[in-house]
């Protein structure tokens, strides 16, 4: 990939400022607006020189922003924002956002910026789930014999009849799995579906816990797919309610059986065709759930945009000395990369990677304030979790007993609310338990560490009487 002239530059909206972190070595990202804010970050700027802008302040309080729209960062920060970027003239920058911002595109146009992410009127109509399950019924997906309905249409009975003892409802809109519940029991459906009298429902059947997720992008005229991973939802032990997202395991993926790899990855290309046709473009994500019965495949979330996963997949194409999806996507949109050079690299992408990321949040009932300062970087965990270097690509993991704490390592002080994301740890091994998408002992035990790292005792944490 050719790279950019030395005057030309990039501003890169997103909802952690982390998510940089491998963009930043193909890329000239300069200035990065994000949610949050983290030691990490420090070290980020030394090797980079990238510039932070950032809702939460250092020291101060991290809100829990799961379910927060991409735009909460140009509300808060608009002006810092526009201040940063009069810092070069307007020629200079090349700005994009991930997902797409409808403030920041009407900024860009009103200063005469060039702004060159996605656009967000190809975007936006993608994000509510009925989507995806138009785009299932048009090019012909397995459907899980799930359907939208009113709240006041049904009872209880009829639901149990029709999806058994356990189904699941979900909100049209919804992140990081919010919006989406597990029913087992009539109190349980009544007291969802008092929540949104007014909303369509999907309701369908329980298929299973193992989840696999997958980043794909439609560049130009090309449907680029990459490799599955598996993906982590509702570990408790990482702060995270049913169906919560929490992780991402390549390692786990790079061992199953090919045939059912081979098929999420056709699955996804077909979506990508479709999305395409409907006049959609950039870096979009599936995820998809395994029925336990058959072990097939079923589409459950399109999202539109890059993922939580992004990140990780970037780095180990990177680590793998490939060019990372997620760079060729943005090198296309600055005229990096032509069409015939992206083609060339289609079937690299597809090829399987090795790594994995725990995503913490607080597992607090109350506003916790982090005691002390822990350093973001490599740790070696063996019986204890002892800080070994800086560090913040998954690259510097050099061995099975090395991770890597970062992703907004929040400040002394820092006043983290229940449920907020608090870190992620990197690691080039498995972390999921089998065919499952529950955590294997080595990451269960990292990931209670890093808690008592941060002063959190969490109530599924072994007391030393043995009680819980």
């Amino acid at each position: 990939m050719r790279k950019l002239p030395p005057h030309r530059r990039i501003f890169w909206q997103c909802f952690f400022g982390y998510y940089c972190v491998g963009l930043h070595q193909l890329l000239p990202i300069k200035i990065v607006s994000c949610l949050d804010n983290g030691s990490d970050f420090d070290l980020i700027t030394r090797e980079s020189g990238i510039c932070f802008c950032t809702v939460e302040r250092p020291g101060a309080t991290r809100e829990n922003w799961v379910g927060s729209g991409i735009d909460l960062v140009f509300r808060r920060r608009g002006p810092e924002i526009g201040s940063l970027l009069s810092s070069h003239p307007a020629d200079d920058w090349l700005v994009t956002s991930t997902p797409a911002s409808p403030l920041l595109e009407s900024f860009c146009r009103d200063r005469g910026l060039a702004y060159i992410g996605p656009k967000p009127e190809n975007a936006v109509p993608f994000q509510h789930k009925s989507a995806l399950h138009r785009a299932a019924c048009e090019i012909g997906l397995p459907n899980p014999n799930g359907r939208w309905v009113s709240p006041d249409s049904f009872s209880y009975p009829d639901l149990r009849h029709a999806y058994g003892d356990r189904f699941v409802l979900q909100r049209g809109l919804g992140s990081a799995g919010s919006g989406t519940y597990l029913v087992e029991s009539r109190q349980a459906a009544e007291t969802i579906l008092r929540q949104w009298p007014d909303q369509q429902i999907y309701i369908c059947p329980y298929l299973g816990d193992l989840s696999l997720n997958i980043n794909a992008a439609v560049i130009g005229r090309n449907v680029c797919v990459g490799f599955p991973n598996v993906q982590l939802s509702g570990v408790r032990e990482l702060g995270t309610p049913w169906g919560g997202y929490c992780g991402n395991d390549y390692s786990a993926a790079a061992e199953m059986d090919p045939a059912l790899i081979e098929r999420v990855q056709e699955f996804t290309e077909r979506l990508g065709g479709w999305l395409a046709s409907q006049g959609f473009e950039g870096l979009f994500g599936v995820d998809f759930v395994i029925d336990e019965t058959n072990g097939l495949p079923f589409a459950v979330d399109l999202n539109p945009r890059s993922q939580g996963s992004t990140v990780v997949s970037t780095q180990a194409e990177l680590q793998d000395g490939r060019l990372p999806l997620a760079a060729a996507e943005l090198g296309y949109r600055c005229g990096l990369l032509t069409g015939s050079e992206l083609r060339a690299r289609i079937d690299q992408f597809r090829k399987p990677l090795r790594g994995a990321q725990l995503c913490l949040r607080s597992p607090s009932s109350a506003p916790h304030a982090i005691p002390s300062d822990v350093p973001p970087g490599i740790y070696r965990v063996e019986e204890t979790m002892e800080f070994s270097q800086p560090g913040i690509g998954l690259g510097e993991c050099r061995s099975p007993e090395d991770w890597l704490l970062t992703c907004g390592v929040p400040r002394l002080k820092t006043l983290v609310q229940p449920g907020a994301w608090l870190v992620r740890l990197f690691s080039n091994d498995t972390v999921s338990e089998g065919k499952s998408s529950q955590l294997n002992s080595r990451a269960l035990k990292v990931s209670l560490l890093t808690y008592q790292l941060f002063g959190f005792d969490p109530p599924w944490i072994a007391r030393r009487d043995g009680t819980r």
